[in-house]
């Protein structure tokens, strides 16, 4: 970080983590964004992105295939598909079943790899 970078890119930065160090590498992720950095951050823990982002983009096979604040993302049917397979995202409809931010808005990423913008 002594570069300064404007772009600083994160591939699974909490895998394996505990839960006290997860909240600390959120507070610096927060202080680095609200210091100008931006942040793309892959992820697969879902609490994690949901407190970060205002902006998620969702990919699947490579393929985007949702981009849009975590209000949204959190019942897209795609999402959910991609998330918890067709059949259970049919069973449960279009509600909103994925993990809540702690506060505010955040960004979800489930399997098939979706990215995660914290700017």
């Amino acid at each position: 970080m002594m570069a300064r970078p404007k772009l600083v890119v994160l591939d699974e930065p909490v895998a394996g983590v505990n839960p006290t160090m997860i909240r600390r590498i959120e507070q610096v992720i927060h202080q680095l964004n609200a210091e100008g950095v931006t942040l793309v951050i892959v992820e697969h823990n879902v609490d994690f992105i949901m407190s970060l982002c205002r902006r998620v983009i969702v990919l699947e096979a490579g393929e985007k295939i949702a981009d849009g604040p975590p209000s949204l993302i959190r019942s897209d049917p795609r999402v959910l598909a991609a998330y918890l397979g067709q059949r259970r995202a049919a069973e449960l409809g279009q509600s909103p079943i994925l993990p809540l931010p702690r506060g505010g808005e955040g960004r979800v990423r489930g399997p098939g790899a979706p990215s995660s913008n914290a700017n």
